[in-house]
């Protein structure tokens, strides 16, 4: 069968925009890239040589996810008295540390509390300040301006706890939109002998408040590098920020929890990071998952993690 030159012209104008939008839909996802190959062939070296899945000492992951903000009502982010409550409800098990995958470099809304405060003021200011009501009401206005105050409910739940991790993240000057915070910064590694570079460096930490850095047991980053492709192959330990080197969550979760080698591992690994071999969803370690809303005092799913 002949073509005439129209429909030549038309399917040759069809294969280019087929070659065009597939050369793109590579580009997009990291594909067509000088390192692509050799991302492929890493990938392909560590699914061969896979060993089974080390255990893990018990772990529990709880997630705040859709369905429990809707069946509490809330909204995220949450507010620092619901993350005081998830802290108390979970530190009732004893567990050797505590993780939150988030960080807090900004006071909550005190509007509704100065409001309180401010009109307690003003009536044991005034002419009924001394009176019976007076007094009754400056009370219970000083009471529902502390249930209101979630920075500190949230503060004290953390040193009651002693063991809280809390997130903190390196931030790159290319995204940095907050540049400076009167936040306090996690506390770095004292490393004795020299390590070569590590794969993370950060242009500014973004950490949490004082109050609540001081009172929780430390804060490690939540940053991992990711590539074109969008996956993620390489977790690291440790970060530098000039000439300090700081911990990962991971890391400070295996001091906090007593691990005597929790430092002399990472020590040993090239750039202070481990490649995430990619593995079939049977071969996972299987870790027990919760959601916000199943965390009650009593519940015997955490309570056997």
């Amino acid at each position: 069968m002949k073509l005439n030159l129209t429909k030549r012209v038309r399917l040759a104008g069809n294969a280019v925009l087929v070659i065009a939008t597939l050369a793109l839909g590579l580009q997009h996802f990291g594909l067509f890239r000088p390192d692509a190959p050799e991302r492929f062939a890493r990938d392909a070296a560590l699914a061969a040589g896979l060993a089974p899945a080390a255990p893990l000492d018990p772990v529990t992951v709880v997630t705040i996810d859709d369905e429990s903000l809707l069946r509490l009502g809330a909204r995220w982010p949450l507010q620092r008295a619901q993350w005081a409550h998830l802290v108390d409800a979970i530190a009732v098990y004893g567990p050797k540390a505590i993780a939150i995958d988030a960080w807090f470099e900004s006071p909550a809304p005190t509007s509704d509390i100065e409001w309180a405060l401010d009109l307690a003021d003003a009536i044991r200011n005034g002419p009924h300040g001394g009176t019976p009501v007076g007094q009754s009401v400056t009370r219970e206005l000083d009471a529902f301006a502390l249930s209101r105050d979630g920075d500190r409910r949230f503060g004290r739940s953390l040193g009651n706890a002693g063991n809280v991790v809390l997130g903190a993240a390196c931030v790159q000057a290319e995204s940095d939109t907050m540049r400076e915070a009167a936040t306090e910064p996690p506390t770095p590694v004292q490393i004795e002998t020299p390590m070569g570079p590590v794969l993370t460096n950060c242009d500014r930490l973004s950490s949490n408040l004082t109050p609540f850095a001081l009172a929780a047991r430390s804060q490690g980053l939540l940053d991992h590098a990711m590539d074109p492709d969008g996956r993620t192959r390489q977790y690291s330990y440790l970060s530098r920020f000039g000439l300090r080197t700081y911990p990962s969550l991971a890391l400070e979760i295996l001091r906090v929890g007593d691990d005597p080698e929790w430092l002399t591992r990472v020590q040993t690994l090239a750039d202070a990071s481990t490649y995430l071999p990619p593995r079939p969803p049977s071969d996972f370690t299987v870790v027990p998952m919760m959601n916000l809303w199943d965390i009650q005092p009593g519940d015997p799913q955490l309570k056997a993690a």
